[in-house]
């Protein structure tokens, strides 16, 4: 099962959670020479997530230190997407909530990175995951539920194991990883540890 570590940004810095389970922020050019060289990294951008406002230039300068960008920062627009792929991002993720669902099949012409469509428990919890099975131009999913998520309804759980056999799936939960190896998930986004 493929490991894929998790940058998260806000405030234009790299979000840092303390052995006190406290947030620190640290500028990036104090944490990129610290960090190992993973072939994959994926950056996880909140200030675009919750106020549309990415925070490419930073894209840039961890597309310097890791050879395969996956950008999670909320696009709006086709536009939004086309910018984060020209900052270096092989994968990109798109939001049920903020990207419109009619545009997807507008992305495989225009781009070449690959798309993934994000699910987490509220959307599974209110029935809002059908997304999936509307388009084939995604490439997979990734998940940001828990295992407990899941097992709360035995149909999401035929579903999710459906999934897993017609897609790429990644699990936000580092969590419970033997389980997700059974249901078939292609990886897990891990949290990266910084020193």
């Amino acid at each position: 099962m493929e490991k894929i570590p998790i940058i998260q940004i806000k405030k234009r810095k790299i979000l840092k959670k303390t052995e006190e389970k406290k947030t620190k922020y640290i500028h990036i050019d104090e944490i990129l020479p610290n960090t190992e060289t993973h072939q994959k990294v994926y950056v996880e951008d909140l200030d675009g997530i919750e106020k549309n406002k990415p925070n490419l230039d930073i894209y840039q300068k961890i597309a310097e230190r890791h050879n395969e960008l996956w950008i999670d920062q909320g696009p709006r627009t086709i536009g939004d997407v086309v910018d984060t792929v020209m900052t270096g991002a092989k994968h990109v993720t798109i939001r049920k909530n903020l990207f419109p669902e009619e545009e997807i099949p507008n992305l495989r012409n225009i781009i070449e990175s690959k798309i993934y469509i994000l699910i987490d428990h509220k959307q599974l919890k209110n029935k809002q995951h059908t997304f999936y099975t509307t388009t084939e131009d995604i490439d997979g999913l990734v998940l940001s539920i828990s295992k407990k998520d899941i097992e709360t309804d035995f149909k999401t759980s035929e579903q999710i194991k459906n999934i897993c056999r017609k897609y790429k799936v990644y699990v936000r939960e580092a969590e419970n990883i033997h389980y997700w190896e059974k249901i078939g998930a292609t990886g897990l986004l891990i949290n990266i540890h910084i020193k």
